[in-house]
């Protein structure tokens, strides 16, 4: 768990200064499990982006207002709680992890340089690491799939503006008030 915290740093700076065979091994097999985790949060948060307009599309359409959804969906209601808690903890974690940036980059370069082009033998192809790196790019990527999410929904149902503001406004005040009075 510690190296998931830490990263690959020390492992990949043996290697930058020593490029002896076994220091490239070590600091590769430092970085593999940590790209798989690196892959599986950004395949996450593209489950994050199909699932949160259908979660959303519950808790606002249809002929009840924006209470009553609250009331009457609660299990709904602790999904996307749930799913703006986990957002918010895995953006804290990146922001004060610059290893993930750091370990990816290693990859890639160590992918690039030896030129693994059978995409059986990588374990992120180029065409997703590119993605991957514009993903982790950002200080808050899950907060920003989830507002790109929550930004579409609207768009793409512009009746329900409104319910849909009013339930995000009345679930945020829920949460502002279980944290004032725990």
């Amino acid at each position: 768990m510690s190296r998931s915290r830490q990263g690959a740093g020390k492992e990949i700076r043996e290697a930058i200064a020593d490029p002896q065979p076994q220091c490239q091994e070590k600091a590769w097999n430092a970085v593999l499990p940590l790209v798989i985790k690196l892959r599986r949060c950004y395949e996450h948060s593209l489950e994050l982006e199909r699932i949160v307009p259908k979660l959303l599309g519950q808790l606002v359409g249809g002929r009840l207002n924006p209470t009553q959804h609250l009331e009457t969906q609660q299990a709904l209601v602790k999904q996307l709680a749930e799913i703006l808690e986990f957002v918010l903890k895995f953006d804290e974690y990146k922001m004060k992890t610059p290893a993930i940036q750091n370990d990816f980059s290693y990859y890639r370069r160590t992918v690039s340089r030896q030129r693994i082009d059978n995409t059986n033998e990588m374990l992120v192809t180029t065409e997703l690491a590119n993605r991957m790196s514009l993903f982790y790019a950002h200080a808050t990527p899950m907060l920003k799939v989830l507002s790109e999410a929550t930004s579409k929904f609207v768009h793409d149902n512009a009746d329900d503006v409104d319910n849909t503001t009013e339930t995000l406004g009345t679930m945020a005040k829920v949460c502002l008030r279980m944290l004032e009075n725990p």
